[in-house]
């Protein structure tokens, strides 16, 4: 039997030169449990195990009606679009 638990921390990061729009430091759990025997194996695992919330990447969208849109959004972990 085996198993493998790892928590990767984030910290805070400001989305513009201002720093007026940003994310709060995060920490992403991951966990694998498994069996291994002489001729076979198996194994599940979890990633995000308390389903934190985050965007790694966020950036204004030119031509956007609200231009405040994609800083708003990211900081609810959802990711934002403008129209065409």
């Amino acid at each position: 039997m085996m198993a493998r638990a790892e928590a990767i921390c984030y910290g805070d990061y400001q989305y513009d030169d201002a720093n007026t729009q940003g994310q709060s430091a995060y920490t992403l759990t991951n966990v694998r449990a498994g069996l291994r025997g002489k001729h076979a194996f198996g194994e599940i695992w979890v990633r995000n195990a308390f389903d934190t919330r985050y965007v790694p990447v966020a950036f204004r969208i030119r031509g956007s009606r609200r231009q405040d849109s994609s800083a708003k959004t990211a900081r609810r972990g959802r990711s934002a679009s403008a129209p065409a």
